[in-house]
């Protein structure tokens, strides 16, 4: 005769249970991997704590671990498996000490023939270049060597340290999307946030704007299952892309920079899910291209937005005008066109904009940004971009508009008075003001405008100068 069957025994990490994540989420990366080597119960749940999230600062005396760590996956596939995040840290624009160096990375750390063997298994059409490239230590070939190997990858953030050059990694990412149309591939099938911000070489130099980065960095829009977007492209002829048009259907956030407006068009139209676009013009006069000019063209700024125009619900637009490297007057802008285009985005509910786009450089006594803002509006932001003076290395102050304080208040009470009937629909109004002359807005002036945001419906606050919070609420 058997005896009661006999209850299996709990584990004492079983019925720790949640308390030990509560727990391993305070501990230090030593305290993790000292942890590691002597409870074989936590082993799983630590290492996907160190891996999960890889973030590298990479300056001129400091080196990210990248040989070590690509030599490591290499070898332990399933720790490649924990790595969900990988931010990649570090300055390299003007006025960084060392930009015109080409770092490299130590090969130290990396056994090459097991790197060689890795690319080998990858069957790229330019496996030759990239081993080459790693062993000479670019950190290009080393990034898209990590990738590679990272198929649970979700986010990949580049700052500018690690992005002067991005051939391998534009030409790995195209030759595994295009041979996998299906959008099977184990590689990028996770993939949701990209970004990659560009590094700029242009003090002394002359160019750097010429298109080569723009076409690295274009195979970014074929990954399938992309939802956010940041990235910095030069301005070419025209927009090649590497093949087929790319349709992101998944992609509802993108940040361009540097590229001009002529060819968003040729970009937003493949995106048909958009939601949120931030566009940032800038002009610089030692940064030269023929398609990197003093002109904006506020007309075909607007009208690109029709690409988008039955999804887009939130726009942030950014200006800056730069002082060229021997210069102690601003270049001159030539501003064409109008915003009025803009009124077309019927499903446009959020707005950041400079007044520049909205009233240009002259005073007016005309409700010009009635005339331009959607009709549906909910929340709009006002910036001084473009307005706001500029030390020169004299330590004097240089003026781009005619346009004061007391002249933009006025403009912006003109249309308060009549926002119901031109946007019934708006309920908060930011001002964000950076010292557009040396006095600041009298408290009856202020006064004034919340009275009046009030009658009208509409919240307003404002954030004056180097105020570091998002916002000074004056109500």
């Amino acid at each position: 005769m058997t005896g009661p069957a006999r209850k299996e025994r709990l584990s004492l990490y079983a019925c720790v249970g949640h308390a030990q994540h509560s727990i391993l989420q305070y501990l230090d990366t030593p305290d993790l991997q000292a942890l590691s080597l002597v409870s074989k119960g936590t082993t799983f749940d630590v290492r996907h704590r160190l891996y999960a999230h890889i973030a590298w600062t990479w300056t001129e005396t400091t080196t990210p671990p990248i040989a070590a760590f690509v030599r490591t996956i290499l070898r332990r596939p399933d720790l490649a498996a924990h790595v969900q995040s990988v931010t990649l840290g570090g300055d390299m624009t003007p006025g960084y000490p060392a930009r015109h160096r080409v770092l490299r990375v130590p090969t130290d750390d990396l056994d090459l023939v097991e790197a060689h063997n890795a690319i080998d298994d990858l069957a790229v059409p330019f496996a030759q270049v990239w081993k080459a490239r790693v062993a000479q230590g670019t950190m290009d070939a080393f990034l898209a060597l990590m990738v590679s190997q990272l198929n649970h990858l979700k986010r990949l953030i580049m700052k500018t340290a690690f992005t002067r050059s991005t051939s391998i990694l534009g030409d790995f990412i195209m030759f595994t999307t295009a041979h996998h149309a299906d959008s099977s591939s184990p590689r990028f099938g996770h993939l949701k946030e990209l970004s990659c911000m560009l590094y700029w070489d242009f003090i002394g130099t002359g160019s750097f704007c010429q298109g080569e980065n723009t076409d690295n960095l274009l195979p970014f829009f074929y990954l399938p299952h992309l939802e956010t977007l940041t990235v910095d492209l030069d301005n070419p002829d025209t927009i090649r892309w590497p093949g087929s048009r790319p349709r992101l259907t998944n992609l509802t956030s993108l940040s361009l920079s540097e590229v001009r407006e002529r060819h968003l068009p040729e970009i937003l139209i493949c995106l048909p899910s958009l939601q949120k676009l931030h566009y940032d013009w800038s002009y610089h006069p030692d940064l030269r291209s023929r398609h990197y000019t003093n002109r904006l063209d506020l007309s075909a700024l607007a009208a690109s937005f029709n690409h988008v125009s039955k999804t887009l619900t939130d726009i942030c637009l950014t200006a800056a005008c730069h002082l060229g490297g021997d210069d102690y007057t601003l270049p001159e802008l030539d501003i064409s066109g109008s915003f009025a285009g803009l009124r077309d985005l019927t499903r446009l509910k959020k707005l950041e904009i400079p007044i520049a786009f909205l009233l240009g450089f002259q005073p007016s006594t005309s409700n010009r940004i009635a005339d331009i803002l959607p009709e549906n509006l909910e929340q709009l932001t006002i910036r001084d971009d473009l307005y706001e003076p500029i030390v020169n290395e004299f330590r004097h102050e240089v003026w781009l508009s005619k346009w004061d304080d007391d002249a933009m208040f006025e403009a912006i009470v003109l249309w308060i008075e009549d926002v119901g009937r031109t946007q019934p629909l708006l309920g908060r109004l930011h001002l964000k003001i950076d010292e557009m002359q040396e006095g600041e807005w009298l408290p009856a002036m202020q006064e004034r405008l919340v009275q009046l945001g009030r009658q009208n419906g509409v919240a307003i606050s404002v954030r004056r100068g180097w105020d570091h919070q998002d916002e000074d609420d004056i109500e």
